[in-house]
């Protein structure tokens, strides 16, 4: 049970989860093929943000292919966990932050928010503060914040955070304003009294105003309610891979069995204590009755 209610928790201590939307992309080829993407293309988030009412933060993420590399010095590891996070995640996410300020943390270009593991494992007992971090030996990061671990029951979790812009450099400003590199998994905040449907209605209007004429030919937006993530969504390039619902109704199917088995055996076990009981009792009697008669 603990399980099936693990399941249906995913994402939603989040104090604003029921105001917390992906943006998802479908997208058909001149051939007619559809992909169904869990990532979007930078521009769309960046866009995005302050161009309607209905939409108070968005926040983009990014996360390289297989492991990064940081160092300090001769430390060096590859981490497996490592986004790049616009400076807004923290107005969207809860970050649980341990040092530093959430509204600071991930401001200036080329910084980074690390756990406290990570703190540890590069600079021991030092306060890593202010210091600085290597990223596949390409740039230095200034370490902004501390945070502890991420709930384990997070459609992603994070060891690192690095500040979005630090992507300039990295990636440059090509891919970064390209239509069609869906590199990005893109969230929004709805302000309180906005529903979704509202925002959908004016996705198609926003592609025609602001992206490529063929961008409105091929691809077609949508959101996702951060809480169905991990039973109901199996895109391609989810950032981890996600479970069934289906799993939690059979799970539940077997536990209400045995619970039902355990029920009917309670009941036949009582039934058979109380017959035997019966017959001593009977018994019981009769020798008395007898001894009264002798």
């Amino acid at each position: 049970m603990e399980f099936i209610y693990d399941e249906y928790s995913f994402d939603r201590y989040h104090k604003n989860a029921d105001r917390i939307y992906r943006i998802v992309l479908d997208f058909t080829s001149e051939e007619g093929n559809t992909v169904n993407w869990a990532r979007t293309s930078a521009p769309i988030g960046l866009l995005l943000q302050g161009a309607y009412p209905e939409i108070e933060s968005v926040v983009r993420l990014r996360k390289n292919p297989g492991t990064d590399l940081l160092s300090n010095d001769e430390i060096k590891f590859y981490e497996e966990r490592i986004f790049f996070a616009d400076s807004s995640f923290a107005h969207v996410f809860d970050l649980p932050l341990k040092k530093g300020k959430s509204s600071l943390a991930l401001k200036e270009k080329n910084s980074i928010v690390i756990t406290e593991a990570l703190g540890r494992k590069y600079f021991k007992n030092e306060d890593p503060i202010g210091k600085t971090l290597r990223f596949n030996n390409k740039i230095d990061l200034k370490v902004t914040g501390i945070m502890g671990e991420m709930s384990a029951n997070s459609h992603f979790r994070a060891d690192a955070l690095i500040t979005f812009s630090s992507l300039d450099d990295l990636l440059g400003e090509r891919r970064l304003t390209h239509w069609g590199w869906m590199d990005h998994h893109t969230y929004i905040l709805l302000t309180k009294g906005a529903t979704p449907e509202q925002v959908e209605t004016k996705f198609p209007d926003f592609i025609k105003q602001n992206a490529p004429e063929w961008v409105s030919k091929t691809e077609k937006l949508s959101l996702q309610s951060l809480a169905s993530i991990h039973l109901h969504s199996d895109r391609k390039d989810e950032i981890t891979p996600n479970s069934q619902e289906s799993y939690s109704y059979i799970l539940g199917t077997i536990a209400l069995f045995i619970l039902l088995m355990a029920c009917a055996n309670f009941i036949n076990l009582s039934t058979a204590t109380q017959v035997s009981r019966f017959k001593e009792i009977s018994i019981q009697k009769m020798l008395v009755a007898f001894s009264m008669f002798t």
